[in-house]
């Protein structure tokens, strides 16, 4: 019974694990939807700049577009290796809870071998009992059938 009680409070701790590190994956999923959201406003916020572009600039606007494309390309630089971070980590978490899951199957898998063999075991044990039960009445008989044959 304990043996049992030991391996339900194993298996409901693990569980909980699990569903903490899916909840912690989400929000990095998350985190990895919103930082390319902004990559595509950074592409987009670009895009606007070429179209304004296109007209004939002056000396100082020249300057701010430049700088302003300085900007755009500094940030999204920072928003692709965000994105490339996250990617990672979201395929790290993937691959943790990949692993997590054989390790359960595994240990689901030990556990009821486990148990096989106890029950298996306990089996034994009690066709040996029955066997010494039996055994008793014969050695009696046998030593009846002595007496009486002397």
């Amino acid at each position: 019974m304990a043996y049992r009680f030991r391996m339900e409070k194993l298996l409901r701790l693990k569980r909980l694990a699990e569903e903490e590190s899916i909840r912690r994956l989400g929000q990095k999923m998350q985190s990895e939807q919103e930082c390319l959201c902004r990559v595509r406003d950074i592409e987009g916020g670009r895009d606007e700049l070429a179209r304004e572009l296109q007209h004939p600039l002056r000396g100082e606007e020249l300057a701010l577009v430049l700088s302003l494309l300085d900007l755009f390309s500094k940030e999204l630089a920072r928003a692709l290796e965000e994105l490339a971070r996250l990617r990672q980590e979201v395929a790290q978490r993937r691959a943790e809870a990949t692993r997590r899951v054989c390790d359960r199957q595994a240990f689901e898998r030990i556990e009821d071998e486990d148990r096989d063999r106890y029950r298996k075991e306990q089996r034994q044990a009690e066709r040996r009992r029955m066997d010494e039960v039996a055994r008793v009445p014969v050695l009696g008989a046998l030593r009846i059938a002595e007496a009486e044959h002397e």
